[in-house]
């Protein structure tokens, strides 16, 4: 993979254009439409331009939707290409039109996932932690707990990406925990075990602008895993985090059937069905 990297820092120094909008028909009333985002964490992480499809959307029957959201994507990897761009992720709900658009243009799955809301703290009390552990809200030492994490993200759509190593998907997921726990995340709440990390949730802002909150990181180290810790961790996050956010998000993939389980325990409700989708170029 030949690594752009003449292009890296006008891209990140802002003197590259940072988003591109494209669409099939009316401005005002489009048949299709999105738009792509360079991504400047992605960029430095990968060491080449990578870039984001977000807010696809199409109308029409099932044949013009497809066809009208591949221009629009067809369109928007012009753009990349002159951009440099060698990597684009690409997010949209579960709708086969638009999958089957991506998949045209050299797209390909990665990952299938179930978005989760949840509002309040109503009918959910907190249960006593077990002998030897406690709670620590905001950790420091972000390298130290992100390395005790390196192990939780075992899937979704970096592991599942058969261009990607385990090993560069592991360090990926390292690094994002740190981050979270460096300042990116507005809420953090460690469990520890005999003042050893034992599972993480970290909480940040959507982009909205509202108070919902996303939960980024949730997950327990392996030897705490099916004792009903994950209900503990997570109900103390809820209680602590309502204080901040008035709706919480939270997604995981389909086939993750312990986690499913466990957020419609505590009472988050299933929104919406979300499939993921990468693409190389430049190689």
């Amino acid at each position: 993979m030949n690594c752009l990297s003449k292009n890296i820092e006008p891209i990140l120094n802002g003197s590259e254009c940072a988003t591109y909008q494209a669409g099939v028909g009316p401005a005002k009333a489009p048949m299709a439409s999105g738009s792509i985002r360079l991504l400047e964490w992605d960029t430095r992480f990968f060491g080449f331009p990578c870039a984001r499809i977000e807010g696809l959307q199409a109308s029409g029957s099932q044949r013009e939707r497809q066809d009208n959201a591949a221009r629009v994507i067809s369109d928007l990897l012009d753009w990349s290409k002159a951009q440099g761009i060698q990597f684009i992720a690409a997010k949209i709900p579960a709708d086969p039109a638009l999958a089957q658009a991506l998949e045209l243009q050299g797209f390909y799955l990665t990952d299938t996932a179930m978005g989760f809301t949840r509002q309040g703290t109503d009918n959910l009390s907190r249960p006593e932690l077990p002998n030897g552990f406690a709670f620590q809200e905001n950790p420091d030492d972000a390298e130290t707990i992100a390395a005790a994490f390196s192990q939780l993200f075992w899937d979704g759509r970096f592991h599942h990406d058969p261009e990607i190593a385990t090993t560069t998907a592991d360090r990926l997921w390292q690094e994002a925990v740190k981050n979270q726990l460096s300042g990116e995340a507005d809420f953090s709440l460690l469990l520890t075990c005999q003042d050893q990390p034992a599972g993480l949730v970290t909480i940040a802002k959507t982009s909205d602008g509202g108070d919902h909150g996303c939960l980024f990181i949730v997950g327990l180290r392996e030897p705490h895993r099916h004792k009903g810790l994950g209900g503990i961790l997570l109900t103390e996050a809820i209680h602590l985090a309502s204080n901040s956010f008035g709706q919480l998000e939270v997604e995981t993939s389909t086939y993750n059937l312990p986690a499913i389980r466990l957020y419609l325990s505590v009472g988050f409700k299933p929104v919406e069905a979300r499939v993921s989708f990468h693409r190389w170029q430049g190689k």
